[in-house]
């Protein structure tokens, strides 16, 4: 995660690094673009340090200029987005289901409503098919 840090804050921590670590040169810094693995991998060759003792030294560093919160805050950060995501997805889906229930259950109610209709009034409805379908008729010859 530290590389995500200075990848995130390379612009501002380019001339940090080169002041903490002055044997690195300006081209062994524009070469490292925030990637901590190779900033560790130059300061094993320059300076000797161990693996570790890199990683400590690149962790002590991101404390002393208040980057290491950084990785705290991007992981707070992406949790709390997902678990909106999943929030919304769980909404989503539960307004999705309650409405098609309700489309099916208005549109049950409403092909009752016409057969009752059609069954109380059969010449009214049989006049309404025939004018509907001759209105059809004329709006499709134009």
């Amino acid at each position: 995660m530290n590389s995500t840090i200075l990848k995130g804050n390379w612009k501002e921590a380019k001339g940090k690094v080169k002041q903490q670590w002055s044997k690195l040169t300006d081209n062994d810094v524009n070469q490292l673009e925030g990637s901590s693995e190779e900033l560790e991998g130059k300061l094993q060759k320059l300076y000797g340090y161990k693996k570790e003792e890199a990683k400590h030294e690149i962790s002590e560093f991101l404390k002393r200029h208040g980057w290491e919160n950084l990785k705290d805050d991007a992981e707070n950060i992406k949790d709390t987005i997902l678990n909106n995501a999943h929030h919304i997805k769980e909404t989503a889906e539960k307004f999705m289901h309650e409405s098609v229930k309700e489309i099916k259950d208005r549109s049950s109610e409403l092909q009752e409503n016409v057969v009752t209709y059609v069954k109380e009034n059969p010449v009214k409805s049989v006049g309404f098919a025939l004018l509907a379908g001759i209105v059809a008729a004329v709006l499709l010859k134009k």
